[in-house]
């Protein structure tokens, strides 16, 4: 099976392959020898794990994600659907035009993976990809029919969310502040209490 490198992360390398006649991105978790081995095999094991779960929490909450294939476990590598498009950082960097919807699209995104309870742990413009795009003259187009991609609409504004390694469970930021106000209205009553008694 022939690979072609596209990229390489902080912990894994990202190839381009064939799995079953489908074009597919294959993640592999690469090991790192300056951790000891049996630490490595875990992190490494959690990751993979990572992928696995926020990918099927992610699709509950009808977000998009890549579809996973395949996942090998003694290579810690997984197959996911290749996705025609580009990032919406190399989008940011080669865009003339600034495109407001955009932003609005990627705020949403976050607002339903924050609402679903989850925290992405690295959400960044290289993590997003919007579907069946490509950039020709600092120009963004649509791979189905070679037009101009249609911004204007935020509903077609087809992102992708992708690297689920570093993603975890979390309550809202809403009930964090919600928790901290009930601490200082306690702190405020056992100092008034304090004062009374005085």
């Amino acid at each position: 099976m022939e690979e072609i490198l596209i990229s390489t992360g902080s912990d894994a390398n990202i190839y381009m392959c064939k799995f079953l006649g489908k074009n597919v991105v294959k993640k592999v978790i690469y090991r790192k020898f300056y951790r000891h081995k049996t630490i490595d095999k875990k992190i490494r094991k959690l990751r993979i794990s990572n992928e696995i779960k926020f990918t099927k929490r992610l699709t509950s909450l009808n977000i998009d994600v890549p579809i996973l294939y395949f996942i090998d476990m003694e290579e810690k590598s997984l197959f996911f659907e290749y996705i025609k498009g580009c990032t919406i950082n190399n989008i940011l960097k080669n865009i003339i035009e600034y495109v407001p919807n955009i932003a609005k699209a990627v705020g949403i995104i976050l607002a339903k993976i924050h609402n679903g309870g989850v925290i992405h742990g690295d959400f960044t413009t290289s993590n997003l990809m919007l579907r069946n795009s490509y950039i020709y003259k600092n120009k963004i187009y649509n791979y189905k029919d070679n037009t101009s991609y249609e911004f204007s609409d935020i509903k077609n504004i087809k992102l992708c969310v992708i690297d689920f390694g570093l993603s975890f469970l979390s309550s809202t930021v809403e009930v964090c502040s919600v928790k901290k106000k009930k601490k200082e209205k306690k702190k405020k009553k056992e100092k008034k209490k304090k004062k009374k008694k005085k």
